[in-house]
């Protein structure tokens, strides 16, 4: 992440960053944060890229996203699409009528 930081500009000491230890340290959740001035459109705009790049660069290494929203959630669920089916399949039998949250999971 630091280095993706660097290519876009977005310093280093900015970067925040979350660590989580779950089950027994086999596994970890981990976060970042990237700070900014969202008045900013420059700034916004520098962070939206930076931030769709490393979603692409994470996934690539085997990260797992387990709520995607906004744009990750176009990246992430372009790269499973056993899940997208299963998903899909689980809505239309607790909602045949599709009136829950209609276009607000990945379809």
């Amino acid at each position: 992440m630091e280095e993706l930081a660097a290519k876009h500009g977005y310093p280093s000491s900015e970067l925040g960053g979350y660590i989580q230890p779950i089950e027994h340290n086999r596994a970890c959740q981990v976060e970042f944060n990237l700070f900014y001035d969202p008045a900013d459109n420059t700034e916004a705009e520098k962070v939206r890229t930076l931030s769709n790049e490393a979603v692409k660069a994470l996934l690539k290494a085997g990260a797992q996203f387990t709520r995607p929203y906004g744009d990750w959630a176009k990246i992430v669920y372009a790269q499973a699409k056993d899940y997208v089916a299963t998903l899909k399949r689980v809505k239309k039998l607790f909602d045949p009528n599709n009136i829950m949250n209609p276009g607000n999971l990945c379809f």
